[in-house]
């Protein structure tokens, strides 16, 4: 999996994702929303850079 860049593209669907973002210059986890007026990540909106989504679940034991 590859992170995407922001300035490329935005996900399609509202959901969780992990997000790099420059505020505490980390990776972590935020929620991505459409709205009325515009795209929005929720905790770190202006800082996320980069974005991927979840990898699957391991399987098996």
């Amino acid at each position: 999996m590859e992170w995407i860049k922001c300035s490329d593209r935005l996900p399609n669907d509202d959901g969780y994702y992990l997000v790099y973002e420059t505020f505490n210059n980390r990776v972590g986890d935020d929620r991505f929303y459409h709205n009325g007026s515009g795209d929005h990540w929720h905790s770190f909106h202006k800082y996320v850079t980069h974005w991927m989504p979840y990898p699957d679940p391991p399987t098996g034991e």
